[in-house]
């Protein structure tokens, strides 16, 4: 019977020491893991003061700048300067309300500015080959010149009101932002080779029906010198033509003339100019803002697909870490047992 109590106490306090050494070494696999992590912290720390002496200030602009709050944030300025800029164009309210339209341009300044400052401090090389940014950068500059100008005399004047009218140029900011309407830019800039052999072969039509309506219609004494007196206003008229704008005003001139034939001229024109070459020039457009389209969605399916690719092997290698950590542990504390 003793020898029996004395067999269950050894039992229990083997037990307790065996708890006890496997809380212990838990205690020490999750320190040294700590002191791991801190380790590579402190050398991240140490690497990255290679590049910057003002790394905890720079990750917090960073920050700052890579969020979607901060974009935001310049998209509400936009539309604000927008329609503070609308409602300035009213005379009696901007007389009125003089000063408080000036404090808010020099508050969407300060923001605007800000975000200049923050996105060149963040990263000057990359900030700068987006020709958005430098389009941004150039309307700051020219937004600034008003504020160092003293007014001066009437002309001087006259050149500030027009700089000041540049302003609207900000709300194409918001190109920026968004990356629709980045794809709809570019395909508009792509297309400008295709639109110039279009707007050329255009040309030589037109300065073609130019010299013929010039000799047909043109005559001070029998025909109509207004419209088609030199090649100047036959050209302009043809271009009212091509946009079918007002072409039966033009048509009813030449046929109080007795020119009745010159309904075949301003048929056949239309026809080659509208019907042909006006909607070749729009479909040349359409053809591609759709294949810009087509190229953007699939890089936003490109780019959710890489996202998820990462997140999974982020994942995985976080399990893998965890369970080598966990056998690395178990395996030490097996070892321990087997010393005891």
């Amino acid at each position: 019977m003793k020898m029996e109590q004395n067999e269950d106490v050894k039992e229990s306090g083997s037990g307790y020491f065996r708890f006890i050494i496997q809380k212990g070494a838990n205690q020490i696999a999750l320190r040294r893991l700590s002191d791991w992590d801190a380790v590579g912290r402190a050398a991240a720390t140490a690497a990255g003061s290679n590049v910057r002496k003002d790394t905890e200030f720079y990750d917090y602009i960073a920050n700052i700048t890579e969020r979607t709050l901060f974009d935001g944030l310049i998209m509400v300025t936009i539309i604000l300067n927008a329609l503070f800029m609308a409602l300035e164009t009213d005379y009696d309210l901007k007389y009125k309300l003089f000063g408080f339209f000036e404090i808010a341009d020099e508050f969407f300044m300060a923001i605007y500015t800000m975000e200049f400052l923050m996105k060149v401090y963040v990263n000057p090389g990359v900030y700068w080959k987006n020709g958005y940014n430098v389009f941004d950068a150039i309307i700051l500059v020219i937004s600034f010149i008003p504020m160092f100008s003293d007014g001066g005399d009437s002309s001087a004047m006259g050149t500030m009101r027009i700089v000041r009218a540049f302003r609207s140029l900000r709300v194409l900011k918001t190109v920026s932002f968004i990356r629709g309407l980045q794809a709809l830019v570019v395909a508009l800039f792509k297309t400008m080779k295709s639109v110039v052999y279009v707007l050329g072969l255009m040309f030589l039509l037109m300065f073609i029906f130019a010299i013929i309506g010039y000799y047909y219609f043109g005559d001070p004494n029998t025909g109509d010198p207004e419209n088609w007196g030199d090649l100047g206003c036959a050209l302009f008229t043809l271009f009212s033509l091509v946009t079918v704008d007002g072409w039966t005003d033009l048509q009813q001139n030449l046929d109080d003339l007795g020119m009745n034939s010159s309904r075949i001229f301003t048929i056949v024109f239309i026809l080659i100019g509208y019907f042909i070459f006006f909607n070749m020039f729009i479909g040349v457009v359409i053809m591609e803002i759709q294949h810009t389209t087509k190229r953007f969605e699939n890089e936003v399916q490109s780019e959710r697909e890489a996202s998820l690719t990462q997140k999974k092997h982020a994942i995985i290698q976080r399990q893998k870490n965890e369970i080598r950590n966990l056998i690395q542990s178990q395996t030490w504390v097996q070892k321990l047992f087997e010393i005891i």
